[in-house]
């Protein structure tokens, strides 16, 4: 007798033929790992990704994605660096939720009807919550909760790249406009958290606090340099190679103004990315590569543009580095500022290329890219 293990079946043939399910009566018992590839975008938030086969399951990290049964699916921001796949319920069971000690609040526990499956928090996966029991916790109080039973996905894999890949040792922070915002009153920033997990951008006075606007398609930080609006990182760093997505005023001028901030500390001009005033270029710092392109001197006009440089003075000690911090009310930003990552050195060529398709992608800069970047189609992949 011949026994099989049907999820670990790549494809049947029999009597010569290929064959695409195998069913017991009405109980399909397997079917062929469908293929997925992008459909279109980019592979990070907006991208749309496509099944062959329809009737199945999108996952991210091995974890079925809430409600996303059709054949296509939209990646999110939440979902960006995950491993994407696909697969085809086979013999799928109900399953129930119950709250089998305390009242629903934090400290109940929450019970499944069958083990194997993932707990949800309005259709968000808890991170480790994986048996078939659950406790409540304060932070998840009046979210939707439910589960989800399933088998490891069988399609190929799509990971897109995001910074959380780079080395442990180069990462200082990074502080993004997609992720993680706290808006006060009037849609004030009043911080961003770090998605490195090393340390926050914080403003705690309402009236230093950034504004926000919608531009490049997301809500965004607008300086005016008379406010002085800033954020500060929570702790100290080197900051000695910064990448950012921002913009000069309006886009189109071809001249600073004034000696605008970008990247610098409030009372100190020790260390600085900011405009030289009545130039092109900025003040005391190397060469800048704007939106994937060679180095250069120039960096206006600067419309929604990615640039990656190092600091002047940016490796003298340890610095409390802000976003928009200029030593005084005359050298604050002007402009937009969307997105921030600080390293503690400079990337590698590949790396630059990545984090330099990463952003552009992510904030719809692509076209800006030169034709022979490698990721001016497509953004960077891990799988």
């Amino acid at each position: 007798m011949i026994e099989l293990d049907f999820a670990k079946i790549r494809a049947l043939r029999i009597a010569g033929r290929d064959v695409t399910e195998l069913r017991r009566g009405a109980v399909l018992m397997w079917a062929k790992p469908p293929e997925i590839s992008l459909a279109s975008g980019s592979g990070y938030a907006g991208s749309v990704y496509a099944a062959t086969q329809p009737g199945g399951q999108w996952f991210a990290d091995g974890v079925p994605i809430h409600s996303a049964t059709d054949q296509t699916w939209v990646m999110t921001d939440a979902y960006e660096g995950a491993v994407i796949q696909y697969d085809i319920a086979i013999q799928p069971q109900s399953v129930e939720i119950s709250i089998t000690s305390g009242a629903g609040f934090a400290g109940s526990v929450y019970s499944a009807s069958r083990g194997g499956g993932q707990w949800y928090a309005d259709g968000l996966p808890i991170p480790g919550a994986r048996g078939q029991t659950w406790t409540m916790t304060i932070a998840l109080e009046g979210a939707a909760i439910s589960y989800i039973t399933f088998t490891a996905p069988r399609s190929n894999r799509i990971q897109m790249w995001t910074p959380t890949v780079l080395a442990a040792a180069l990462k200082e922070g990074w502080w993004s406009m997609r992720r993680g915002v706290q808006l006060a009153a009037d849609d004030r920033v009043a911080a961003i958290a770090d998605s490195f997990g090393l340390r926050d951008m914080l403003q705690t006075s309402a009236s230093l606090q950034p504004r926000t606007v919608v531009q490049m398609g997301r809500r965004v930080m607008t300086f005016a340099q008379e406010e002085q609006t800033y954020l500060l990182a929570a702790s100290s760093h080197y900051g000695r190679y910064v990448y950012a997505v921002a913009q000069y005023k309006t886009g189109v001028e071809t001249i600073f103004a004034s000696y605008a901030t970008l990247w610098g500390m409030i009372g100190s001009g020790a260390g600085r990315v900011r405009g030289n005033r009545d130039t092109n270029g900025l003040q005391q710092t190397p060469l800048v590569r704007m939106n994937g392109h060679a180095p250069t001197a120039a960096v206006l006009p600067m419309a929604g543009a990615v640039l990656g440089t190092a600091p002047h003075r940016n490796s003298e000690a340890l610095r409390a580095w802000g976003i928009g911090a200029g030593q005084s009310a005359s050298f604050g930003w002007d402009g937009l500022i969307a997105e921030v990552i600080a390293l503690s050195n400079e990337p590698s060529a590949d790396d630059h290329d990545r984090l330099s398709g990463y952003l552009a992608h992510s904030w719809g800069q692509a076209d800006s890219l030169p034709a022979a970047h490698p990721y001016k189609s497509l953004g960077p992949r891990i799988d």
